[in-house]
């Protein structure tokens, strides 16, 4: 019993930042509310995402479900980092008033 506790604390601790297999994080998915309340939000969240075109998605995708920068965005698009800071600010205002309806 003692090998097996010794064992089980020297196991590697779970970032809070590591993704689930479906892309969201951890942290996110773990929460203050209900584990029904998480569900509702993040199918709601998934299905504001997946309405938005077809840019517009691959930017919010790469920025906050793959972790990448403006500025890595942007090169693996082939745009400036402005363009990206204009099309995820139109997509989040966009994402905000789909979750509050």
């Amino acid at each position: 019993e003692e090998i097996a506790a010794a064992e089980e604390a020297n196991a590697p601790v779970a970032s809070l930042q590591m993704e689930t297999g479906d892309g969201f994080t951890l942290e996110s998915v773990l929460g203050d509310g209900g584990m029904e309340e998480a569900v509702v939000e993040r199918e709601a969240l998934r299905t504001a995402v997946a309405s938005l075109p077809d840019r517009e998605r691959q930017v919010i995708v790469l920025r906050y479900f793959r972790g990448l920068t403006q500025d890595r965005t942007a090169r693996s698009m082939g745009v400036s980092q402005v363009q990206i800071s204009r099309v995820e600010k139109k997509a989040m205002e966009y994402l905000r008033r789909r979750l509050e309806e």
